[in-house]
């Protein structure tokens, strides 16, 4: 039984030396990730007036999360059911830092710093037309442009400055616009 104990203890410690897969890309073709057949072109346009055009796509398995306001209902939508978002800057506000004065204790106290917090409500424009006006939840989409580096982009509902910072210096999207898939072709008229 000793030995039996022994072995396992051996058998374990070299296991967990053993190195931790690296992660898969988004964006890799091989036998964990298949193509990207999802991809669109697309421009993404930033607050600070920067654009990047490029192959747009989704984490892999995900889609964009928004809560309706009008109907307050969540709608999941795949890249290929979106033609264009449209992020607006819905409310800015300098907050102060307050954090509990001890443990257990519900009395809070300022710690002197303060930043900026700004909160966005996305338009959300479908392929069909029908527009959805609401907040996103968190959400990553990435851009690759043809031949270069991805570039990754965060939807969030809110995003906050540094601490002592400016709104001039949270940059966000302010745009995303897609084309059409490059799997689809056009249909000609029959005349």
């Amino acid at each position: 039984m000793r030995i039996l104990t022994v072995s396992i203890l051996l058998f374990m410690a070299c296991w967990l030396r053993a190195e931790e897969p690296k992660p898969v890309s988004p964006f890799a073709p091989n036998v964990q990730a298949p193509p990207r057949a999802d991809a669109r072109p697309g421009t993404a346009t930033l607050s600070d007036g920067k654009t990047f055009s490029g192959l747009v796509m989704f984490t892999r398995g995900r889609k964009l999360e928004v809560y309706e306001d009008a109907r307050q209902k969540w709608h999941a939508f795949a890249l290929e059911d979106i033609a264009r978002l449209d992020n607006e800057l819905q409310k800015e506000s300098t907050e102060r830092e307050w954090r509990f004065k001890e443990g257990g204790n519900d009395e809070k106290v300022y710690t002197g710093r303060v930043f900026v917090d700004h909160k966005y409500r996305i338009h959300v424009t479908l392929v069909d037309g029908k527009k959805i006006t609401g907040h996103v939840r968190g959400s990553v989409f990435y851009v690759q442009p043809k031949g270069g580096e991805p570039k990754r982009f965060f939807l969030r509902h809110d995003y906050r400055s540094s601490f002592g910072g400016k709104a001039s210096e949270i940059v966000y999207l302010k745009s995303l616009v897609l084309g059409a898939s490059p799997n689809d072709t056009p249909t000609k008229k029959k005349e």
